[in-house]
C-alpha cells in the first residue's frame, strides 16, 4: 500500500493484490514450483506468474497480467500437460488446478 500521510490517503498497490491471493488460494506447506516466462518490459507492461503445488497434487497458478490488453496464456507442466485461458488486460488471476491425471500401465 501507498501511504499519503499528509493527504490522509492511501492507495492499493498491486503488490497489495498479490499477496491477498496468495494467502487466500497457496495452502501452507505448498511447494513453490520453478516457472519461466515472467517477462517485464517497463511501465507496468509485464507478466509475472509463481506456482505451487499442493500436499495432494494440485496446482496452482497466480499470474499478474501488466498489459492493456486481454493475453490468452498456456502453462506448459513438465509432465507434458497443458493448461490455458485469459488473463484479462490489468488483471491478476488465480487457476487452481487439479493434480495430474495418471495413467495406469
Amino acid at each position: 500500500m501507498t501511504v499519503n500521510a499528509t493527504a490522509r490517503t492511501y492507495t492499493k498497490t498491486a503488490d497489495y493484490f498479490f499477496m491477498g491471493q496468495f494467502s487466500r488460494f497457496l495452502a501452507r506447506n505448498a511447494t513453490v514450483l520453478a516457472t519461466s516466462g515472467n517477462y517485464d518490459y517497463g511501465s507496468g507492461a509485464k507478466i509475472e506468474s509463481t506456482a505451487v503445488a499442493d500436499a495432494d497434487g494440485s496446482r496452482t497458478v497466480v499470474v499478474q497480467n501488466g498489459f492493456g490488453n486481454d493475453v490468452f496464456l498456456t502453462i506448459a507442466f513438465k509432465g507434458g500437460e497443458t493448461w490455458s485461458g485469459p488473463l484479462y488486460r490489468q488483471s491478476l488471476t488465480t487457476w487452481v488446478l487439479p493434480p495430474p491425471s495418471s495413467s495406469s500401465s
